[in-house]
């Protein structure tokens, strides 16, 4: 079981990794917490419960350095929410200490030929303890590290609690951030730090029972209270990023100048003249699902970008066309953009996207494409890349087909 739980660690901190290493630069330490997490099961594992000597001797004391980095990965991702800004400066180089000095501690054991290691590794699996009476395996007393790694990622995230405390007594007067957003954010991230601190402490307290009481066998140290606890908090770590993504995209907030805000308030035509809007409403017109009082000034003016960028631009022609590609034309993090979509013009990415397609198809269909092209290339020059989803999609906004379509008389 605790291996299946590493394995989805590593899966999802992948996951997190690949989409949203540019658009979402906060998630990038949770991705890293969750590989440090991932190595630590693993290691414990072989430690504690497995019986193959060469993964003992590949995972015991090589991962070790990156142990201390728990903490701080995830006081840079709660840092990174709260402030919007994922960024490390200068100073932050202090919290990679304690890594550097196991780093240097190690290496004199790491250098050392892989016979040595499958002997050290044959060593701890017949007697636990030898893990602390073996010498030579770092430059320093391994109950240090025992003690230090534990305590520090507690630590680390007790401070982190008290930072979204600290947040919460002042965002309600923050005018940059939408309060109920806000407010749903945060506790999705309180319960997360919660379940990671209760995690924590049954580890140190796991610890001093494995310290003190010396337990004659691995199989009395799986039935201590605190082993299970432990289990169940790291189940539920990806568990709850799984279910709660918010805790990912962070709280939606912008920080745009009143210059920028300003030039993006400039007058500008939703769509190009070749493109036919729906009756009821606009694509991407503002103006036409959210009244004057509606949303935040700084995200107004995010909406109205979005919709000149689709009406100007017509990005949605390319059938590649997607949330992250607008995330990035824009240089706006993803979570402000659902943020959008969901509060100000009050409609889903996929939904606005297809009104543009549809209503450029449309055009096409008004003018007579259909007697150079078939309804297949027609679909493709308005953005989609199967026949299939465009009759679909065709059917769902207008009610017909492409073919009824035609046959409508026109006004």
């Amino acid at each position: 079981m605790q291996v299946f739980v590493a394995l989805l660690n590593i899966f999802l901190a992948l996951l997190l990794f690949y989409f949203n290493r540019r658009l979402q630069p906060g998630a990038i330490w949770i991705s890293a917490t969750l590989m440090v997490i991932a190595s630590i099961q693993l290691t414990h594992h072989f430690a504690f419960a497995g019986d193959s000597i060469f993964w003992m001797a590949f995972f015991f004391n090589h991962f070790s350095p990156f142990f201390y980095l728990l903490g701080p990965f995830i006081f840079f991702y709660v840092r990174g929410i709260l402030s919007d800004q994922a960024g490390l400066s200068r100073r932050d180089i202090i919290h990679f200490a304690p890594f550097a000095i196991q780093l240097a501690g190690i290496l004199p054991y790491v250098v050392k030929p892989w016979d040595h290691k499958i002997w050290v590794a044959g060593e701890i699996m017949q007697d636990i303890y030898n893990m602390v009476k073996l010498p030579g395996l770092v430059l320093f007393p391994v109950m240090i590290n025992v003690i230090a790694r534990p305590l520090s990622w507690l630590g680390y995230t007790a401070y982190s609690l008290f930072l979204v405390y600290r947040f919460q007594l002042h965002y309600p007067v923050r005018q940059r951030i939408p309060f109920a957003d806000a407010r749903q954010v945060l506790r999705f991230m309180t319960a997360f730090l919660w379940v990671c601190l209760l995690t924590e402490v049954s580890f140190v307290l796991l610890t001093i029972e494995f310290l003190v009481n010396f337990l004659d066998d691995t199989q009395e140290l799986a039935t201590i209270f605190w082993l299970n606890i432990t289990s169940v908090g790291v189940a539920v770590i990806p568990a709850m990023l799984l279910f709660f993504p918010e805790i990912i995209y962070g709280i939606p907030r912008l920080q745009t100048t009143v210059a920028k805000i300003a030039s993006d308030r400039k007058p500008a035509p939703l769509v190009r003249e070749a493109v036919e809007m729906p009756a009821e409403s606009r694509p991407g017109s503002v103006e036409s699902t959210v009244g004057e009082g509606d949303g935040m000034p700084q995200f107004r003016a995010l909406a109205e970008r979005i919709s000149r960028h689709m009406s100007e631009d017509r990005p949605w022609l390319d059938p590649e066309f997607s949330l992250d590609h607008l995330s990035e034309s824009l240089s706006t993090p993803k979570h402000h953009l659902y943020y959008c979509f969901n509060s100000i013009l009050k409609t889903r990415f996929t939904r606005l996207r297809s009104e543009y397609r549809i209503a450029h198809a449309c055009q096409l269909l008004d003018q007579g494409a259909t007697r150079e092209k078939t309804i297949e290339a027609i679909g493709h020059a308005s953005g989609f890349s199967s026949r299939s989803s465009f009759l679909t999609t065709f059917r769902e906004i207008k009610g017909v087909s492409p073919s009824d379509y035609m046959k409508k008389p026109r006004a």
